[in-house]
């Protein structure tokens, strides 16, 4: 039991872990089948499961999966969608942890991953938030490109025998041709695996010439990469935020904690009294932005004579298929990160810079045709000004 202000708190488990689910039921096999195997032999932890009104029967084929489960869950049916930022707030205010945990639904992570989070955080009243380390969700086939000084390679191949279009955020030093990649020696162009236990098989074209990649298991596990998505976020000049070594290979220079600037929500522990007092998920966000806007808000919390840290923590390991509810740079994505950006200035940096930053992208957004990104800044406008509350994504 713990004062809190005027009141008691009294926390029936040491931590919370949400999870916000949008037609996600394709991922709750490997999410749930990794948090079973969960270790916690010195503290208790409970699941609480926000279904935002999705359409493919996710939360009753959770209630099946719960059943099993060494833990408590408990599953919330929320009427409307809420987003990612509304929907942890509805589950944050069903949690009964001390510490609260949000995770993405299409994860998958290591048994140590929460004990990591929680020991990092628990005695160190300095820090707001703890980051995961988060990889991609499968390892890699990294191409050999060596002795080759420059060339193209087209986009389309056979995987296993599956249409595959490699992904350039699993590559680095590469150049968007069209239909192809222009790379050079120091290029990294990485394949993904599917399945370890089996023949990897690949046919692509290089320079105009049909090129065959055949692997057996036991040369696959020797020569598989994994990739960081996130170790940890951050902010650049052009207050765009970025994933801190996202399409790197997972090397020594990621397996130190470090302090970062703002976390990533996919995988991140808190107090759950601290993420209260500090006004919790701003709503209007819905999706993207909405951690970074936390994160300051964590920092700083009124009262505090000092700023609160935030740390990256390398040993609790998720993995994660990202942008698994909707896809990168879709209408849905590109709406939301521009308005979200412009909503993340506002707040956060200065009026001036919102108005700055406006003028710019919606220009930005005019040249390009892009409807999308113009309906975002008008959006945001309506939003800060007018105050107007529920301005949503249009198709």
């Amino acid at each position: 039991m713990k004062e809190i202000g005027k009141r008691l708190e009294c926390y029936t488990y040491d931590v919370s872990v949400v999870i916000v689910n949008y037609n996600g039921k394709k991922y709750l096999d490997n999410l749930f089948g990794s948090l079973k195997k969960v270790k916690h032999t010195d503290f208790t932890f409970e699941v609480i499961f926000v279904d935002n009104n999705s359409t493919d029967g996710s939360a009753d084929y959770l209630k099946e999966l719960a059943a099993d489960m060494p833990f408590d869950v408990n599953i919330i049916r929320s009427k409307d969608n809420l987003g990612f930022a509304g929907g942890n707030n509805k589950g944050a205010k069903a949690a009964k942890g001390e510490f609260l945990v949000l995770l993405n639904n299409d994860t998958m992570v290591e048994p140590d991953w929460l004990a990591e989070l929680y020991y990092t955080i628990r005695n160190k009243t300095c820090v707001a938030m703890v980051n995961s380390k988060l990889l991609f969700f499968y390892d890699f086939i990294k191409l050999d490109l060596s002795g080759r000084s420059k060339g193209q390679i087209e986009k389309k191949l056979k995987l296993n025998g599956q249409d595959y279009e490699i992904e350039a955020k699993y590559c680095k030093n590469i150049k968007d041709e069209g239909k192809s990649y222009s790379f050079t020696n120091e290029s990294q162009i990485c394949l993904p695996i599917w399945d370890e236990d089996r023949d990897f098989k690949a046919e692509l074209v290089i320079n105009g010439q049909v090129e065959q990649i055949s692997l057996t298991p036991a040369e696959v596990k020797e020569r598989k990469v994994s990739l960081i998505q996130n170790a940890g976020s951050g902010i650049n000049q052009a207050y765009d935020g970025y994933d801190i070594g996202s399409g790197e290979i997972d090397c020594e220079k990621y397996n130190h904690p470090y302090q970062i600037n703002n976390a990533c929500g996919a995988s991140v522990i808190m107090r759950r009294d601290e993420f209260y007092w500090s006004g919790m998920f701003d709503s209007r966000f819905f999706m993207y932005y909405e951690d970074t806007d936390l994160s300051y808000r964590m920092k700083k919390q009124e009262g505090k004579m000092k700023d609160k840290i935030i740390l990256y923590c390398p040993t609790s390991v998720v993995r994660h298929i990202h942008t698994g509810s909707s896809k990168e740079w879709s209408p849905l994505f590109t709406y939301h990160v521009y308005r979200n950006k412009l909503l993340f200035i506002f707040k956060n940096i200065s009026r001036s810079l919102y108005l700055k930053q406006l003028l710019i992208l919606y220009r930005q957004g005019k040249k390009e045709n892009n409807f999308y990104k113009m309906c975002g800044c008008k959006d945001s406008l309506k939003i800060v000004f007018k105050r107007k509350k529920n301005v949503t994504f249009r198709w």
